[in-house]
């Protein structure tokens, strides 16, 4: 019996999409613009249909690591990324915790 140990290639890692669910998934029918400011600096990113956010070529399964790749620190993307609804800025954090006022009913 050999114990010669052979070399294991690396898993390919999955896309961000494939990874794990996007948080926002469950709150949303449709696809909309999100907008930050931070030190004085703009950000606009949209969330797609399926939940992930598109920001700069990258997609992403959370608000907060869209927030990350923008502002390259820990940040709490809920309060941070923030939309449109009727002429208002609201914050993502609006869509947790109750029904989504983007789903259609």
């Amino acid at each position: 019996m050999s114990t010669k140990k052979t070399k294991r290639e690396p898993k390919a890692k999955p896309e961000a999409s494939e990874s794990r669910k996007p948080t926002l998934a469950p709150f949303i029918d449709a696809a909309f613009d999100i907008h930050a400011e931070h030190k004085g600096k703009e950000f606009s990113a949209q969330v797609n249909v399926d939940g992930t956010i598109t920001y700069d070529g990258g997609a992403f399964t959370s608000p907060s690591s869209a927030g990350k790749a923008a502002i390259k620190k820990s940040v709490d993307g809920w309060t941070f990324w923030k939309f449109m609804k009727d002429g208002t800025e609201v914050p993502l954090d609006e869509l947790r915790g109750r029904k989504s006022p983007l789903k259609e009913s």
